[in-house]
C-alpha cells in the first residue's frame, strides 16, 4: 500500500526521534540538566529577595533586622554564591551521576574520577588556589564534555577488562577500587596531558572548549533565529506524537544556562543584562498551544469543543498542556498544522522584537520561575517588572488570534457531524 505523503513524514521524524531519544550523549545531558533546574529554581528565589524591585520592601525589612541594605544582598545572595556560583561543577556531578547509570559503570569510581579529570584541567591561581569563578556556570559545556568523554573512555577500559582483578575471595567493596584503578589513572593522566599540550598553545581546556564547541553552539542557541527554528521543530515532533521538548532542551538547556548565568552576573554588578535569549527568554516560547483553548471558549459551537475547552483550561493556566493536546486533538490533525507548529516560533519573535526595542524589560536571571506558574504571573516575575506582564498579555492575544479561523473551520465540521449523529439517532 502507498504511503501518503503525511505519512511518510511521520515515519522520517518517528525514526529521527528513535534515534535521538536512544542517544546515550543525549539523555545524559538531559538528565544531567534536568537535576540542575531545582538548584535555578532555589536559588533564584533568594536571589529576588536580595534585589527585589521595590526598594521600600527592602528598606522595611533591613528596618527589622536591623541591617543595611549591603548587609541584606550579601547574605541572601550566599546560597546564590554556593550553588550557581559553582553551577559548572554541579553539571560535572550530575552529569557522572546520569553517565553511570546510563553506561552501567561503578557511579563513586566515574564522580571521583571525572572530579580529578576537571580540576586538573583548571589553571591554578596564585598560591595554587583555584578560584571558585572556574567552577561556575561559565565552565557549564567543559563539565559536560569532561564527564562525558570521562565516562566513556572510563567504560571502554572497564569492559575491554583493562583493569587489576583481584581473587573471587575478595568482598567487592574492597576490589571494586581497585579494579577502577586502571581506567581512573588512564583518563585523569589523558586530561592531565591535554592541559599540558593546550598550555604549550598559551590556551586551558576551558578557552578550548568555548572556541571549539561552545561559540557555534551559542551563535545557534542564543540567536533567534536559532530559537525560531528549535520551536518549529520542537512542534513539528510534537504534531506527529513524537514529545519534541524532550529531544531539542538536550541541546539548548545548557546554552540557554550559560546565557543565564552571564545575565545574572551583570544584574548583580549593577550592570545592563548582555543576552535577550536566556533560559528565563524561553518562558516566553511556551505561548502558542494555549491560544486554541482561548479560541475555544470564544467561538466553540460544538458540544465537543465546548467541553474540551472547559476541561483543559484550567491545567494549562499551569502550563500543563497534554489534556488540549489529546482532547481536540491537535496532533496529527492537518487542520490545526500551522498555528500549532509555529505557534511558538511566533511568541518567541514577538518577545524579542519587545525587548530588542526596549519595550520590554531583557530577564536579569536573577528570577527562575518554576514551568507551572500561571501565565502573565511567570511573565512578571521572570521579568521583575510589568512589562513582562504585558508582553504575555500581547502574546496570549496573538497566539488566540492567530488559533481562531482554524478552530472555527473544524468546529463547524464537528457541528455538522454533531448534528448529523443526532438526526440518525431520531
Amino acid at each position: 500500500m502507498k504511503m501518503t505523503f503525511a505519512e511518510k513524514v511521520e515515519k522520517k521524524l518517528g525514526e529521527l526521534s528513535a534515534a535521538l531519544n536512544n542517544n546515550n550523549v543525549l539523555q545524559i545531558i538531559r538528565d544531567a540538566m534536568l537535576a540542575y533546574v531545582p538548584v535555578t529554581i532555589i536559588t533564584g528565589l533568594f536571589l529576588i529577595l536580595a534585589f527585589f524591585p521595590v526598594q521600600g520592601v527592602v528598606d522595611f525589612f533591613c528596618g527589622i533586622f536591623g541591617i543595611d541594605n549591603g548587609t541584606w544582598i550579601s547574605t541572601l545572595t550566599m546560597l546564590y554564591n554556593v550553588g550557581l556560583g559553582i553551577g559548572g561543577f554541579l553539571v560535572l556531578l550530575t552529569a557522572s551521576i546520569a553517565a553511570a547509570k546510563k553506561l552501567g559503570i561503578d557511579e563513586s569510581s566515574i564522580i571521583l574520577t571525572n572530579v580529578m579529570s576537571f580540576l586538573v584541567l583548571i589553571p591554578l591561581k596564585e598560591g595554587n588556589q583555584i578560584a571558585t569563578s572556574d567552577l561556575s556556570a561559565n565552565n557549564m559545556f567543559m563539565a559536560l564534555v569532561v564527564a562525558l568523554i570521562g565516562s566513556y573512555l572510563f567504560k571502554y577500559l572497564t569492559d575491554k577488562n583493562i583493569k587489576i582483578k583481584m581473587p573471587d575471595v575478595v568482598p567487592p567493596m574492597v576490589s571494586k577500587p581497585f579494579e577502577s584503578l586502571i581506567p581512573a589513572a588512564v583518563v585523569m593522566s589523558m586530561f592531565w596531558i591535554i592541559r599540558l599540550v593546550l598550555a604549550g598553545f598559551g590556551m586551558t581546556f576551558a578557552e578550548f572548549i568555548v572556541t571549539v564547541l561552545g561559540t557555534p553552539m551559542r551563535f545557534v542557541g542564543g540567536n533567534i533565529f536559532g530559537v525560531v527554528f528549535t520551536n518549529i521543530f520542537m512542534q513539528l515532533l510534537w504534531f506527529f506524537g513524537i514529545h519534541g521538548s524532550s529531544i531539542t532542551q538536550a541541546f539548548t538547556t545548557p546554552i540557554y544556562q550559560v546565557l543565564s548565568e552571564e545575565n545574572r552576573v551583570a544584574a548583580m554588578a549593577g550592570q545592563p543584562v548582555p543576552n535577550i535569549i536566556s533560559a528565563e527568554f524561553s518562558n516566553f516560547c511556551a505561548i502558542g498551544v494555549v491560544g486554541a483553548v482561548i479560541a475555544a471558549l470564544i467561538v466553540a459551537r460544538s458540544r465537543r469543543y465546548r467541553e474540551v475547552a472547559k476541561i483543559t483550561a484550567v491545567p494549562y493556566i499551569f502550563g500543563v498542556g497534554e489534556p488540549a493536546l489529546f482532547g481536540f486533538p491537535l496532533m496529527m490533525n492537518f487542520t490545526f498544522f500551522i498555528p500549532f507548529v509555529f505557534g511558538n516560533a511566533i511568541s518567541a519573535l514577538i518577545a524579542y522584537i519587545g525587548m530588542k526595542t526596549g519595550l520590554v524589560a531583557i530577564p536579569t536571571g536573577l528570577m527562575s520561575v518554576p514551568w507551572t506558574t500561571p501565565f502573565i504571573l511567570k511573565g512578571f516575575l521572570t521579568n521583575q517588572s510589568i512589562s513582562g506582564a504585558l508582553l504575555e498579555i500581547v502574546q496570549l492575544a496573538v497566539a488566540t488570534a492567530l488559533w481562531l479561523p482554524f478552530i472555527r473551520i473544524e468546529d463547524k465540521r464537528i457541528c455538522e457531524q454533531e448534528a448529523a449523529e443526532a438526526k440518525a439517532a431520531e
